[in-house]
């Protein structure tokens, strides 16, 4: 009984200021607003009550690595910090070190269809968003930026990236779009040079709220990169995602339960060297159910289970593709447990995972992989 207590005087929030590590904890659901939903939506900085300081602890990754289509949790790994501040009828927000999605998601893919493109993941990013009430509306914008460059002979290496994006939330709806303005990456030099470039990105998300109980939501992205391996085009790659969904809400107390379900269209084209082309079109049923209690005044208690449901999967070869069809494979059970908790004390909150994955083990990998601390004042 004294290790659970310890355990629960670790671990984070009842407030409306929430880290990562309830977000994954409730399965990235799509109605959730709280300081980390801000990195998709920028308004949604408008939507909540004062300032705060949230800090996320965890490792600061140098390569892009592979990403966790699930969990995200290698994306969402590194250490970053996010401080929102009021003037007046508008906000500012600064944030330092948060990975975006996009950028990471790309080049990562492009480092898994050939080692010799090794990306790195961008390099101290920067995010700087405003934010204002027009009416009944709020609306608010963010610049995205990251650059890095080795001149050491031998080891020259940069990268660099900017983006914009654009946010508004009215009673009852929200939406944003992200633009993904430049996205490069390149090693060596002369005849030995290794680069990556990617494509400009557009991403454009909504939701509304159709009753108390029920929201509905959708969103477009496309994106793509160039890359080359010592001058030489190796992989032309273009992708194109939409998804829809519902979820139903239900409030009762302290205690929110939740379960929702959705429908996402995927396709994919790569050009490999010599003319080598490669489609593959996949449709899927993301399905979610989630409960976040609280237990008493200072513990909220929080958990969720996803599972992405195989629809259609189709490949065309237009002509024998550079890489293998294994990008074609359903894979195996992909239903996946997160649960977390969280604690507070008067204005400080503290946010951290206790299951995460689909081994539903506690281990190091799990326990407190995530955890973050927020100051509202």
């Amino acid at each position: 009984m004294k290790s659970l207590l310890t355990l629960a005087l670790i671990l984070a929030s009842t407030s409306a200021f929430a880290t990562r590590a309830r977000i994954n904890a409730l399965g990235n659901a799509a109605h959730l607003v709280d300081v980390s939903t801000v990195y998709g939506n920028p308004s949604d900085m408008m939507t909540l009550t004062g300032d705060s300081l949230t800090i996320e602890s965890g490792k600061t990754f140098t390569t892009a690595g592979a990403p966790d289509a699930i969990n995200t949790t290698t994306l969402n790994g590194g250490a970053e910090g996010l401080l929102i501040r009021s003037m007046g009828d508008a906000k500012f927000a600064l944030s330092l070190g948060h990975a975006d999605a996009n950028i990471f998601a790309l080049r990562s893919d492009a480092k898994s269809r050939n080692g010799a493109v090794a990306t790195v993941r961008q390099q101290n990013p920067l995010e700087v968003s405003y934010g204002m009430k027009t009416g009944d509306m709020s609306v608010a914008g963010t610049l995205v930026y990251s650059k890095f460059e080795n001149k050491k002979a031998g080891s020259e290496q940069k990268e660099s990236s900017m983006g914009l994006k654009f946010g508004a939330t009215g009673a009852n709806w929200t939406g944003a779009l992200l633009v993904g303005l430049t996205d490069t990456w390149e090693a060596g030099t002369g005849a030995t040079l290794n680069d990556y470039k990617g494509k400009t990105s557009i991403t454009a998300t909504g939701g509304y709220d159709v009753m108390s109980d029920l929201y509905v939501y959708g969103g477009l992205s496309t994106g793509g990169y160039k890359s080359t391996v010592a001058t030489v085009s190796v992989t032309d790659y273009d992708i194109m995602t939409v998804n829809v969904g519902a979820l139903s809400k239900i409030k009762k107390d302290a205690t929110e339960f939740f379960y929702g379900i959705g429908l996402a269209y995927s396709s994919e084209k790569e050009k490999a060297t010599a003319g080598f082309e490669n489609t593959i079109k996949q449709t899927h049923m993301p399905l979610i159910i989630g409960l976040e209690a609280e237990a008493n005044s200072w513990l909220t208690l929080r958990g969720s289970v996803t599972q992405n449901l195989l629809l259609v999967d189709s490949s065309k070869d237009e002509t024998a593709p550079s890489t293998t069809n294994s990008e074609t494979s359903p894979g195996l059970n992909t239903t996946t447990l997160a649960a977390g908790a969280g604690l507070k004390f008067n204005k400080v909150s503290v946010d951290g995972s206790i299951l995460t994955g689909a081994t539903q083990t506690i281990n190091s990998g799990n326990l407190l992989a995530q955890v973050g601390l927020t100051y509202a004042f």
